[in-house]
């Protein structure tokens, strides 16, 4: 029997109304962010989501936690939809569900030293207090690799290194079940980002934490995660397990993410998948196959691509595409997923 998944969204929106570049124009035009975005998330398990900036990667793991308000759609987090929780129940519920930002330099309070940052999780919640929450917090310090000394210490007496360590501290203060990494060690250098991805993993294992990851670079989500989605202009066009998503990738916009990833080996040298053209605006998306207007391989289809939207296919277990060339309905001669 399949495990419920801890985490099941069901085609999410998230449009941002905008308004005309003239008083005279009545179209009513939003940015469609998110637009019809699904996809589940096993307990234990971490899901990557990778994408060229602006595709709606962030935007999708802040509206998962309801830091931003859903269109439409529906986020279920063991067996209840999320969006709809209030009062109460939604401030349980927030307990479980725990973001790590992007900036380290952003997302810490300048004017809170460190013990008053971690603690506030708990004053939100009304758990915890005296020693108990002082001894929590020392705890929280050493489970990130932090001496607890620091607790007394401001956020701009620590490196970026040290101060996202410090949001992964506050994100697991309360012991939730899912958290969404929303690009945690992009803003790192690339020595320190290898030390948090891997104070991540351990987190997860102890701790049976579930990740959304989202991150631009392929090879950070590859080290961490046991599913990847691939999103472009606020589609989800591709999932896989790791392993048959980095051995079989079968979107034309996957196959030319990989084939951008540095090979450390001066002998071998890889075909470059190079993608012409801007990625379109969010506000007015191509028609049909949203890549279509980059895609190498549209034009083996005639007008197909630029006049139908794809539905989503399955490949193998777990293996999702969204594209017409694998679509036995109108490509009885579709390619297997090429290597690259």
């Amino acid at each position: 029997m399949t495990e419920t998944p801890i985490l099941e969204v069901r085609d999410l929106v998230k449009h941002y109304p905008v308004k005309a570049a003239s008083p005279f124009d009545r179209r009513r035009l939003v940015v469609r962010a998110v637009d019809g975005v699904s996809l589940t998330i096993g307990k234990g398990r971490t899901l990557g989501l990778v994408g060229e900036s602006g595709c709606g990667k962030s935007t999708l793991g802040k509206t998962i936690v309801r830091l931003e308000k859903a269109t439409s759609g529906s986020v279920v987090y063991e067996g209840e939809d999320f969006l709809k929780a209030g009062g109460g129940h939604l401030r349980a519920l927030r307990r479980d569900l725990q973001i790590i930002f992007q900036d380290p330099y952003a997302s810490l309070n300048p004017r809170m030293s460190v013990e008053q940052i971690l603690e506030e999780p708990f004053d939100i919640h009304g758990t915890l207090s005296g020693e108990p929450r002082r001894k929590r917090v020392r705890e929280l310090l050493e489970a990130v690799g932090l001496p607890a000394s620091h607790a007394t210490r401001y956020p701009h007496e620590f490196s970026g290194g040290q101060r996202q360590r410090i949001g992964i501290a506050r994100a697991i203060a309360l012991n939730p079940k899912l958290i969404v990494c929303d690009e945690p060690v992009s803003a790192l250098d690339v020595s320190i980002q290898s030390q948090v991805l891997n104070l991540l993993k351990r987190l997860q294992r102890e701790m049976g934490l579930s990740y959304l990851f989202i991150a631009h670079g392929l090879a950070a989500v590859k080290h961490i995660s046991d599913d990847i989605g691939v999103m472009y202009l606020g589609k989800l066009v591709e999932k896989a397990p790791k392993s048959r998503l980095f051995a079989a990738p079968a979107h034309p916009y996957t196959q030319a993410l990989i084939s951008a990833i540095p090979i450390p080996d001066p002998t071998r040298r890889s075909q470059r998948i190079v993608l012409e053209g801007d990625v379109p605006s969010p506000i007015r998306p191509p028609s049909g196959c949203r890549f279509h207007t980059r895609c190498p391989k549209a034009s083996s289809l005639g007008t197909l691509c630029s006049r139908v939207e794809p539905r989503t296919l399955t490949l193998a277990p777990g293996h999702e595409v969204a594209c017409h060339l694998y679509d036995p309905a109108v490509a009885p001669a579709a390619a297997e997923p090429a290597h690259v």
